[in-house]
């Protein structure tokens, strides 16, 4: 039966730090996806610059 409660116990800590890394993953991919919109609205802005200014 101790044993039984100490693989319980072993199990349950494993499935909290998992969820702990995956809670990381989760939040470092959408600092990515933040990264990743700012730097294609810099590109739009920086087009959009170079075309006004071969137009004029």
């Amino acid at each position: 039966m101790q044993n039984s409660m100490k693989l319980m116990e072993s199990e349950i800590a494993e499935i909290a730090s998992s969820s702990q890394e995956q809670a990381q993953l989760v939040n470092d991919f959408m600092d990515t996806i933040d990264l990743l919109n700012a730097t294609n609205q810099n590109l739009k802005t920086l087009i959009r610059t170079i075309i006004e200014v071969n137009a004029g």
